[in-house]
């Protein structure tokens, strides 16, 4: 089955081809490459709108609870790993509250030894739901994260294709694949926000031009409530704007019935800068009387996992920060704890 390119230059996948491992290189190239937006769209996922519409209304039910309620499942020494947070958006003239819920979708408990457990507490904690407030939401959330890692896992297949052929087979096939599936490293977060009205200062509305570090993030597209929970079907209200290589900044929509993966600064290490990952936002909603509501999974590597450049590593795809952040980092979680404590720091 041919695939098609979007009005913004993005490679479609079918959910069919991954599924069968039809050699998908020429896409992943479009998609990954240095020329590339990074991302990627993938259709004909069974039963996905379905999946994503139960899990996305099961957002805004969530984030109606009490707070004191909320708090029953806050994990506030994890980096939010698990659990219910709610974080504090600053804007100039009004305050953002922007309540995500975090867990395994494939992994309540991870299993590891005593010295991992303890070494790496934060990453090793345990899924909490509302079981007795939402018993719904356990089987929506695995239903639809799980569909969304397999995906993925597809994809990363695909990587090791591109790679075993662009490296003349020097990138065994793979291998990214096996890192990353064995790993038992996944986040998905369920995100709730309401509308933000902020004419005095638009260009503070969510736009933070970053870089993700996880090796994969999957995304579907963002569901608009009304008050009386009502569809709004204007998805005019949001957009994911990417950096281009030319520095254009490329907005970016998911078509409801579409999984959207973008690749992170991880696999841009393991794939020796032949796959790159690229700057981007998002734009939050800015129609009063909405909520927004998200979902994303995001693909780690286990924390000890050796990250280094690999011997067929394209100097020229690796920026002086990446190369930078990497030095002194001999494991994943080094490289990991040093970006989120630099970008704390800003």
């Amino acid at each position: 089955m041919a695939n098609h390119i979007n009005k913004t230059n993005i490679e479609i996948l079918s959910y069919n081809d991954l599924k069968t491992k039809t050699d998908l290189s020429v896409s992943i190239e479009n998609a990954f490459g240095g020329d590339g937006l990074g991302i990627i769209l993938v259709k004909d996922i069974p039963n996905f709108e379905l999946l994503r519409g139960t899990l996305l209304k099961l957002s805004k039910k969530l984030s109606s609870l009490s707070i004191k309620t909320k708090e029953k499942y806050k994990y506030s020494y994890n980096d939010y790993l698990s659990g219910w947070y709610q974080k504090k958006i600053t804007m100039k003239n009004k305050d953002l509250f922007v309540d995500t819920f975090c867990a395994n979708p494939l992994y309540d408990n991870i299993m590891v030894s005593d010295d991992y457990e303890k070494k790496y507490s934060k990453i090793f904690s345990s899924n909490i739901w509302p079981q007795k407030e939402i018993p719904e939401l356990k089987i929506a959330f695995k239903n639809l994260g799980i569909t969304m890692l397999q995906v993925s896992f597809w994809i990363l297949i695909q990587c090791d294709k591109y790679l075993h052929k662009i490296t003349d087979g020097v990138h065994k096939e793979n291998t990214i694949y096996h890192i990353i599936s064995n790993s038992q490293i996944y986040k998905g977060k369920l995100i709730h926000s309401n509308s933000v009205v902020n004419k005095k200062n638009k260009k503070n509305n969510g736009d933070n031009l970053h870089i993700n570090y996880e090796s994969l993030i999957c995304h579907v597209s963002p569901m608009f409530l009304s008050k009386k929970d009502d569809i709004i079907n204007n998805t005019d209200n949001y957009h994911m704007y990417i950096k281009s290589k030319k520095g254009e900044k490329i907005k970016i929509k998911i078509p409801n019935n579409c999984l959207a993966l973008q690749i992170g600064e991880t696999l841009q290490i393991l794939s020796g800068g032949y796959l790159k990952a690229k700057p981007h936002y998002l734009r939050l909603c800015q129609k009063p009387q909405i909520s927004m509501e998200q979902f994303s999974v995001y693909v780690d590597c286990f924390p000890e996992q050796p990250l280094e450049f690999p011997q067929y590593t394209k100097a020229d795809n690796i920026g002086e920060g990446l190369k930078s952040r990497i030095k002194d980092c001999t494991i994943f979680h080094d490289f990991m704890k040093k970006t989120l404590d630099e970008r704390r720091d800003k």
